[in-house]
Parts: structure tokens; sequence; C-alpha cells
């Protein structure tokens, strides 16, 4: 299964729309994302330090954030 953020723009998007509470629903995709690329990390043995194309290392460093 591939990571897609611009899908989870579209699914925030959607409920900013219904007039969610945006700041619960950002976290929630944060959450998401984290477990996401924990589960990446254990499953590739993703290193941070291998990643020498800045723009990857910072995608996979926001998504630790």
């Amino acid at each position: 299964a591939s990571f897609n953020p611009s899908s989870l723009a579209g699914i925030e998007a959607k409920l900013v729309i219904k007039d969610v509470d945006i700041s619960r629903i950002r976290k929630l995709i944060m959450i998401i994302a984290n477990s996401f690329f924990f589960k990446l990390l254990k499953e590739n043995k993703l290193n941070l330090k291998k990643v020498h194309n800045p723009r990857v290392r910072n995608k996979q460093i926001m998504l630790i954030m």
C-alpha cells in the first residue's frame, strides 16, 4: 500500500466543507501518517541518513513530526 499525501488533503478538504473541527482531524491525520511511517520504518528499515535527496528526507521528517 502506497502512502498518498494528496488523498489525505482531499479527505481533509471534504471534512472542512462539512464544518468538522479541523484541528481534531489534523491530529488524526498526523497520527495516521506517523503510524504509517513507523510501520514503513520497521518493514523497510528506512534510514533517514541513507536518504540523500533533501526533498525526500524532509517529507519523511515531516511525517515523523
